[in-house]
This record gives structure tokens, C-alpha cells and sequence, in this order.
């Protein structure tokens, strides 16, 4: 105890110190930034930044001139595409890499925040819980689970692991001895028009194939 005492009272110094490194870190990356970028690639990293965040507070107001921003963003980029390909590049590919990590973290919140109820009426037992007690007692309804205060997680998770061995026994099979034909068998011809239909459809979403197999 006596030990980490001194480095307690140490520690607003080095919140300081660590502070004026990133302070200069940062003015150094500006610096940097404005050598570098022409004065026409900083005005359109200015105007798609602020057109972004003009369209995301429109948005969350409700107005119906949100569609001025957005008209203005793809303006911007345009242009910027032709005069500064590069730094046009860059501002998109950041643009996307932060609308990525924000939408993933809106939803793990908001799955968090609704589970809430579940946890607190549920605790350990939504893990464990098997059987509606709705099936027991007639008497709580013939509810889905979610009704009548039971929640329970075990009939998906079970649901979910029964599935991926059924298709896992299906789909792993077939895959071989599809990528063994394609890449030993098939002729040349063969494998210049499959090989590319394989690689198109692995970028195709399993949640799209499988609801439009659904409605179909």
C-alpha cells in the first residue's frame, strides 16, 4: 500500500504530460494535413464532413430539407472525385468506416438496453429456462415466449445450433467437392464463368438469399 502511494500522487502529472503529448501529436497531424492536402481537397473534406453531419441532424429533427445536404454531399463528391480522386477516396472510405462502427454500436445498444426487462424478471434463468411455464398452467395463456413476464433465450440458442448442423452436414459436402471440381476438374472454359458466379455469390448476405427463398 505504502509503495503505490507515491505513484498516486504522481498521477495528475502524468495525466498533464500525457495530455501535451497528444495536444502536440495533434497539432503535428495538422500540420502535416495542410502541407500535404491541396487548399481545394481541404475545402471538400470540409464541405462532405459538414453536409454528413447537417443530414444526420436533420434527420433526427424530422425536417424535410434533409434531402439539401444529401444533394449537396453527392455534389461535393463528385467533384471531388474528378479534381482530387485520391483525397475524395480517402474522405469516403473514412465516411464509411465511422457509419459502419456507429450503426454496429446503435445496435448492440439498443439490443442492450431492450434485453434490460428480460435480464431483471429473468435473471440466470434466461439461459437455462427449457419449458413455458404457459404449458404447465393453462391458466398464464398459450403465449409465445415474451408474454406473460417469460423470457428465455435456450429455445434460439438450441434453435440456431440445430440449424448450422443441419446445414453445416448439407452445405460442407457439396462445397468440396464443388471447389475440388472447380479447381482440379472442370475444363478452362468451365472455370472461367463458374468461378466467378461462386466468388459473387459468396458476397451475397445469407439473410437476403434466405427471405428471398422464403417469399418464393
Amino acid at each position: 500500500m505504502t509503495q503505490s502511494l507515491p505513484s498516486v500522487g504522481h498521477l495528475p502529472t502524468e495525466l498533464r504530460t500525457a495530455a501535451t503529448r497528444r495536444a502536440e501529436a495533434t497539432k503535428q497531424w495538422a500540420r502535416d494535413y495542410r502541407s500535404r492536402t491541396e487548399d481545394g481537397a481541404i475545402a471538400m473534406h470540409g464541405l462532405v464532413f459538414g453536409s454528413v453531419l447537417t443530414t444526420f441532424l436533420l434527420f433526427l429533427a424530422g425536417s424535410q430539407w434533409t434531402v439539401v445536404p444529401v444533394l449537396a454531399f453527392l455534389a461535393t463528391m463528385g467533384v471531388g472525385w474528378y479534381r482530387y480522386q485520391a483525397e475524395a477516396a480517402k474522405a469516403l472510405t473514412f465516411l464509411t468506416t465511422v457509419a459502419t462502427v456507429s450503426i454496429l454500436t446503435l445496435i448492440v445498444a439498443f439490443l442492450l438496453l431492450e434485453s434490460v426487462p428480460a435480464v431483471r424478471a429473468m435473471g440466470i434463468d434466461l439461459f437455462t429456462q427449457v419449458r413455458n411455464p404457459a404449458m404447465e398452467n393453462p391458466a398464464l395463456g398459450k403465449d409465445l415466449w415474451g408474454r406473460n413476464g417469460v423470457w428465455s433465450l435456450t429455445p434460439m440458442m438450441l434453435g440456431t445450433a440445430i440449424t448450422t448442423v443441419i446445414a453445416t452436414l448439407i452445405a460442407a459436402p457439396i462445397g468440396i467437392a464443388g471447389a475440388v471440381f472447380v479447381s482440379e476438374i472442370a475444363p478452362r472454359r468451365v472455370r472461367e464463368v463458374v468461378k466467378p458466379g461462386i466468388e459473387l455469390m459468396a458476397g451475397i448476405p445469407r439473410s437476403r438469399t434466405g427471405s428471398s427463398a422464403s417469399r418464393s
